[in-house]
């Protein structure tokens, strides 16, 4: 979502669970791939092409819409209370593609105060501090939270707790333990 918000300056408007797919990793610097350990974003059909939008002289992540054109289960706050809105309709999405990868189901929220919370409160031995704060952040966004300059300070304390230890190399080993419940790839040959 950072990549395609700040390079590609585009809405994909129908982020959700079944909008990404696992894909095969593309080796970096010679290292063995593991299958299906990177995610792949589809369904490019409600896109929106910011560029086509704005004068040369404009930030087109500053385009803002009006109006619901957002399945109600997956609309960020903004379209919910009628506000303009415009790259938190896609990390909302984020937001609740997260949720049911962490809790196997989709992200109810209420309001609590003046702060929107997943009604799921968070499990006692998840990173609580990461979690909510990626929580928070991208629910209760105004549109300066969902710029991919602060998706980035979302993305980098994940990465940091990830290389800490021996947690990268855990990881790695669930991936390749993933990989073998995986179908294998049709080749003309037979199977890969």
């Amino acid at each position: 979502i950072e990549t395609l918000h700040w390079h590609g300056k585009i809405l994909h408007c129908d982020v959700k669970p079944d909008n990404w797919i696992l894909i095969e990793s593309v080796p970096k610097g010679g290292n063995q791939s593991i299958t299906g350990t990177e995610l792949m974003l589809v369904d490019f059909g409600r896109s929106i092409d910011l560029k086509t939008l704005v004068d040369k002289n404009k930030d087109p992540l500053e385009v803002r819409f009006q109006g619901n054109a957002i399945n109600p289960d997956m609309a960020c706050i903004a379209i919910r209370e009628k506000r303009a809105w415009g790259c938190d309709v896609d990390t909302f999405g984020l937001c609740a593609s997260s949720h049911v990868l962490l809790y196997g189901s989709y992200m109810d929220i209420e309001k609590k105060k003046d702060r929107w919370v997943p009604k799921k409160p968070l499990r006692r031995y998840w990173q609580r501090d990461l979690w909510g704060q990626f929580f928070d952040s991208l629910i209760n966004n105004n549109n300066d939270a969902s710029h991919p300059n602060n998706i980035r300070k979302l993305r980098e304390p994940f990465e940091n707790y990830l290389n800490e230890g021996s947690r990268r190399r855990e990881i790695e080993s669930l991936l390749r333990h993933q990989e073998n419940l995986l179908p294998k790839r049709k080749t003309a040959t037979g199977f890969s």
